[in-house]
C-alpha cells in the first residue's frame, strides 16, 4: 500500500533507504530506525533519518531527520516518463542529483544518484527473503562489466544485516540508462511496462 510516496509491508525500507552519497571523505545513508508501517496502517511517513557511514557502512554520529519529498504519481504507463527524469538527473548542474523509482503497486523501487557528473544507481534487498533478487541484479550488472562501488549488509527493525546495499556505477548516456531502468524493473522486479510508477527527484 503506498502512503504519501512510502509504501508498507517488507519493501518499505527502500524509501527509507538512499544510497551513500560521499561528502568530505564519508558517506550519507538515509536509513529506518525503528518504525514499522506493518505495526502503523493508518500512520503517513514523511521523514527519515540521515545518518553518515565510512565506506564500509559504518555509522558514524547520531544523524538526523529530514522531510521526505512528495513524489510526482504516475498511476498507469510510468514507463514513459522514466526517460524524462533520467534526462533531468543526468543534466543537473547542482552537487549532488537523487532519482527514486518507485513501482507501487509492486513495492519495488531503486535510486539513481548523481554527485559531481557521475551517476550512480543503489539497489536494497531483503536478502534472505529474496536471494533471487540479489542474484538476478548481480548477473545483470556482471554482464554489463560493472562491479559494485558498495556491497554491504545493514541493520532494519532490529535486524543488523537485514538489508544489502548494492551501489553500481551506471553510464551516462540517457538512452542506455532509461533502458537499463526499465530492464532492472521489468526483468528484476517483474514490473509490467504499462504500471504506474512514482518519481521522487532532488536536486541540492
Amino acid at each position: 500500500m503506498r502512503k504519501n510516496g512510502i509504501f508498507s509491508g517488507e519493501s518499505w525500507l527502500v524509501l527509507f533507504s538512499h544510497a551513500p552519497v560521499r561528502r568530505r571523505g564519508f558517506w550519507l545513508q538515509c536509513v529506518p530506525v525503528t518504525v514499522s508501517l506493518d505495526s502503523m496502517p493508518n500512520r503517513i511517513i514523511k521523514r527519515m533519518h540521515v545518518r553518515t557511514v565510512d565506506s564500509d557502512g559504518n555509522q558514524i554520529g547520531e544523524g538526523e531527520w529530514v522531510q521526505i519529498p512528495e513524489p510526482d504519481h504516475f498511476a498507469t504507463d510510468g514507463f514513459q516518463q522514466i526517460g524524462g527524469y533520467v534526462s533531468r538527473l543526468l543534466a543537473s548542474r547542482s552537487g549532488s542529483a537523487s532519482l527514486l523509482i518507485h513501482a507501487f503497486e509492486q513495492d519495488r523501487a531503486f535510486g539513481l544518484y548523481s554527485r559531481d557528473g557521475h551517476p550512480q544507481m543503489s539497489l536494497l534487498i531483503d536478502w534472505r527473503r529474496h536471494p533471487d533478487i540479489e542474484r538476478t541484479i548481480r548477473e545483470a550488472f556482471e554482464r554489463l562489466g560493472t562491479t559494485p562501488i558498495q556491497d554491504y549488509l545493514a541493520g532494519n527493525g532490529g535486524v543488523s544485516d537485514a538489508t544489502r546495499c548494492l551501489l553500481y556505477p551506471v553510464t551516462d548516456d540517457r538512452a542506455s540508462l532509461t533502458e537499463l531502468c526499465k530492464n532492472i524493473l521489468q526483468r528484476v522486479y517483474g514490473v509490467p511496462s504499462t504500471s504506474g510508477l512514482d518519481f521522487t527527484y532532488e536536486a541540492k
